[in-house]
C-alpha cells in the first residue's frame, strides 16, 4: 500500500533501528543534520521533506544545474579556445572541441579555468588493445593464412612499425 504524502504516519514513541537508519540516511543523501530524531516520527512525508528541504544547503531553485554547467562550459570554450558559442550544442562531442594532440593541455586549462576538477582523460580499453594487439595479428595471419615467410622478430618489428603508422595517422586526423 502506498502512502499518501500527506498521510501521518503511525507515531511510534520508540525510535527503532530501521527508523534510525532512515534518518540517518537522509541526513547522508541530502548533507543534512536533523538532530533528535524523535521530533520527526508521526510527521507526514510532506512535512518530513519540506524539513528536509529547509535546512539543505541547495544552490538557488530558479536554476537549473545542467543548464549552469552547460553555460559555464561553453564561454570557457569560447574565451579560451575560440570556439564560436554556435559550434557548442549539449550533444556536441569533445573530441570535437578538443584535437586529439593538444587534447590532454586543453582538458588541464580548462579545469584550472573553471576552478573544478574534471574527469581524467583516458584512452578507451578497446582502442588501446586494438593498437597494440592489432598489428601482431594481422603480421601473424599474413604468415600462418596466407603463408609470408615472417619470423618473430619481423612481427615484433613490423607491428612497431604499424602501431607508429597508426597513431602518425590518428595524430593528423584529430588534429
Amino acid at each position: 500500500m502506498l502512502l499518501d504524502a500527506d498521510e501521518k504516519i503511525e507515531l511510534d514513541t520508540v525510535l527503532g533501528e530501521d527508523t534510525f537508519e532512515l534518518f540517518e540516511t537522509i541526513e547522508d543523501s541530502f548533507g543534512v543534520d536533523l538532530g533528535d530524531y524523535h521530533a520527526f516520527l508521526g510527521m507526514t512525508v510532506r512535512e518530513l521533506a519540506a524539513e528536509v528541504n529547509k535546512r539543505a544547503d541547495y544552490p538557488d531553485r530558479e536554476k537549473c544545474l545542467s543548464a549552469v554547467s552547460f553555460y559555464r562550459l561553453r564561454s570557457a570554450f569560447g574565451t579560451l579556445f575560440d570556439i564560436p558559442r554556435t559550434a557548442i550544442h549539449p550533444a556536441t562531442s569533445v573530441s570535437k572541441l578538443l584535437p586529439w594532440r593538444s587534447r590532454g593541455s586543453r582538458w588541464q586549462i580548462l579545469q584550472e579555468n573553471l576552478g573544478l576538477t574534471l574527469p581524467r582523460l583516458v584512452l578507451p580499453r578497446l582502442l588501446l588493445y586494438v593498437s597494440l594487439l592489432g598489428p601482431a595479428i594481422l603480421l601473424i595471419s599474413l604468415r600462418v593464412f596466407w603463408g609470408f615467410p615472417l619470423n618473430a622478430t619481423l612481427i615484433i618489428e613490423g607491428s612497431i612499425l604499424l602501431i607508429m603508422v597508426v597513431s602518425s595517422i590518428l595524430c593528423k586526423r584529430s588534429g
